[in-house]
């Protein structure tokens, strides 16, 4: 058996082949025509977690061998090995606590979370029996509650509400009604600034402090 090194290279795709999804690309063009420039953090929260259009939505597969790409945990278990190695050190470094509570967030299908525990029991690590896992998705509206409306219907209101400031009034809403409620004026009065985190100049001395003004 030949167990030479080698790398294998793929011919790079052809942007014209690949499309898009039409609809979506409509809604952030129209998310963009609405309220302006669209930050990058949210225009990713769209692409990949759109309930209808996002990359993670899609029926179709994604990360795995199956997929799209591969991610380290996917491509062999050997890197779930070496975290679970790194858990068990930082585990006995804080005096063995129990239970050691590790959350993965965007967990995928799971691969690491697996890796890491055959990595603890492979090892006879006493941590095995005092972890407890919990795994992340995204963006999880098909797992609401069954006493909630359809997520599609709760996803649009949730939408609407906040590019039209529903949220953000409601929030305004709840935080005055909470002061009156503790005997306090419903807008505060005065406020706070931190002079330590103000910062000024690099250089010291005179330099940083600036007079009266009047």
């Amino acid at each position: 058996m030949d167990l030479t090194p080698g790398l294998r290279r793929v011919p790079a795709a052809d942007l014209a082949d690949v499309g898009e999804d039409e609809a979506l690309a409509a809604r952030i063009r129209a998310e963009i025509e609405a309220t302006g420039p669209m930050t990058f953090a949210r225009f990713m929260e769209l692409a990949l977690h759109d309930p209808d259009g996002g990359y993670y939505r899609s029926e179709e597969a994604r990360p795995g061998h199956a997929g799209d790409f591969l991610t380290a945990p996917e491509a062999h278990p050997i890197f779930g090995h070496a975290v679970a190695n790194q858990l068990t050190e930082i585990w006995g470094r804080l005096d063995r606590p129990d239970p050691f509570v590790v959350h993965e967030h965007g967990a995928g299908g799971g691969a690491l979370a697996e890796a890491v525990l055959r990595g603890l029991e492979r090892t006879r690590s006493g941590l095995i029996d005092a972890i407890r896992y919990v795994l992340r998705g995204g963006i999880a509206w098909r797992a609401l509650p069954h006493e909630y409306p359809p997520w599609q219907t709760v996803y649009h209101y949730f939408r609407a509400w906040r590019l039209d400031g529903t949220w953000e009034r409601l929030n305004d809403e709840l935080r005055q009604l909470v002061r009156e409620r503790g005997g306090r004026n419903a807008q505060p009065s005065a406020a706070i600034l931190d002079s330590q985190s103000a910062k000024t100049t690099e250089k010291g001395g005179r330099a940083a402090t600036t007079g009266p003004r009047n």
